[in-house]
């Protein structure tokens, strides 16, 4: 089984320098790079939605998801604000919901972050990676590789 564990570890390597999805509700504008994110999506519809939400807990973006099959929605935000602006660098909190009106479905949502590396999970029985912001997940938790 150690060389089952090795293998996973050499073969999540390759994910090294690739964006990945996570599960969480945390995602970082950049200056230069864009939020993005994934909601999950429990039957084909068109009246999904993404939020982004600042520090006070105030929505200062909502993303029309359009028609999506079931599965991960991926999203792009790119830090404009409703009257124009560019809003702050940083992280936001991320939400999603699906329904019309006050038949609104919470939706789990998923971070993309870039992996740094690969390691073996402290107790040796799989494979971690550590993403741009110095989170370690298991791999087992990564939804998508974007």
């Amino acid at each position: 089984t150690e060389s089952m564990y090795a293998t996973q570890v050499l073969q999540a390597s390759t994910m090294i320098g690739h964006s990945v999805l996570v599960h969480g509700d945390r995602a970082e504008l950049g200056t230069d790079k864009p939020l993005k994110g994934a909601v999950e999506i429990p039957y084909p519809t068109s009246a999904a939605t993404a939020q982004i939400y600042d520090g006070a807990g105030q929505v200062v973006a909502s993303i029309d998801l359009g028609y999506r099959n079931s599965g991960p929605a991926t999203f792009e935000w790119d830090g404009r604000l409703a009257n124009g602006e560019q809003a702050p660098a940083g992280t936001y909190r991320i939400g999603g919901s699906i329904g019309v009106g006050a038949e609104q479905e919470a939706l789990t949502t998923y971070t993309g972050a870039r992996v740094q590396s690969v390691a073996m999970t402290n107790d040796g029985r799989g494979a971690q990676i550590t993403t741009d912001s110095g989170e370690e997940v298991s791999l087992t938790k990564v939804k998508a590789i974007m």
